[in-house]
């Protein structure tokens, strides 16, 4: 992993990611852009300026959308940076008592997928308690992928689909339609029942420890459920055979990065990876992919 340093000074300040911003766009302020928090960054980082509330402030109103991403020509890494400042912030400008009360009751309801869908259900119904309050209708909160979607012509591997929680809740159908992708490129896709939260909104939000340990337990269960799912499968001929552990992103808006069934960062220890969450991805699912008898298997 880069050292801060080294991500800050890839920052040439060319100001590309401005338009791709939407707080700079709405506001017009510089330090709500992503070139005035890496400056602001910066500046923390030299000790020239303290990590108050006021530059906590421009840290927090970042949407964490991550356009700025892809915009920048230098390859800036701000979603790593912003990760790792928001850590620093829980650490060094603790938020009121009042601000960490509402952040704990949004993570918490956040994952209990249930919960939240029972909560929604005045939203199908054109309650809209703030303006910001995401449009959804009846068939958005049942739409859901089918628990085991079969591989179209010879399966080529098989995938376990992480839903994740507000994801499974208001956007279904996305889940659905990475599936049936999945599925046209070859892939038998399992969603497992009784998923839990992979930690992604705590990692968000600067909760290290609690994004960490969540992301171990669901490592932990998902190897359990892809072992069984693969096994109990009934388009399979015979038991899988130990083959490889790849992570794919399904992403609405695709970055660079290995194309659903051509593989990506090999597993250690037969274990998967963690794919990064952020704007734009759609499914976090991850694969088996058996080997060929006497060989290597594809990718």
């Amino acid at each position: 992993m880069a050292e801060t340093r080294e991500l800050l000074d890839a920052c040439v300040h060319c100001g590309f990611c401005l338009p791709a911003c939407p707080t700079y766009t709405l506001w017009g302020d510089e330090m709500d852009s992503p070139r005035g928090r890496i400056h602001l960054m910066d500046l923390v980082e030299r000790g020239e300026i303290e990590l108050d509330a006021t530059v906590a402030g421009h840290f927090d109103r970042c949407l964490g959308c991550l356009a700025c991403v892809p915009a920048c020509p230098s390859g800036v890494r701000y979603d790593l940076l912003i990760q790792r400042t928001r850590a620093q912030r829980r650490e060094r400008a603790p938020r009121s008592l009042r601000q960490r009360a509402v952040e704990g009751g949004v993570l918490a309801l956040a994952a209990r997928p249930r919960l939240l869908r029972a909560l929604a259900w005045p939203l199908a119904a054109g309650v809209r308690p703030f303006p910001l309050a995401p449009r959804v209708t009846a068939a958005d909160l049942r739409a859901r992928p089918q628990p085991l979607v079969p591989a179209r012509g010879e399966p080529r591997m098989r995938a376990a689909l992480l839903e994740g929680c507000v994801q499974r809740v208001f956007f279904g159908r996305v889940n659905r339609a990475a599936a049936a992708v999945l599925a046209a490129d070859g892939c038998e896709v399992t969603v497992p029942r009784g998923q839990g939260c992979c930690g992604a909104l705590a990692l968000h939000s600067g909760r290290e420890d609690e994004a960490r340990r969540r992301a171990q337990e669901t490592i932990a269960a998902r190897e359990d459920r892809i072992d069984r799912a693969q096994g109990a499968s009934p388009r399979s001929q015979a038991p899988p055979r130990p083959g490889r552990h790849h992570t794919a992103r399904m992403k609405r808006n695709r970055g660079p990065g290995p194309r659903p069934g051509t593989g990506g960062p090999r597993a250690r220890d037969g274990r998967m990876r963690v794919a990064r969450s952020g704007a734009g991805d759609a499914a976090l699912c991850t694969c088996r992919v058996p080997r060929a008898a006497g060989g290597r298997g594809p990718g």
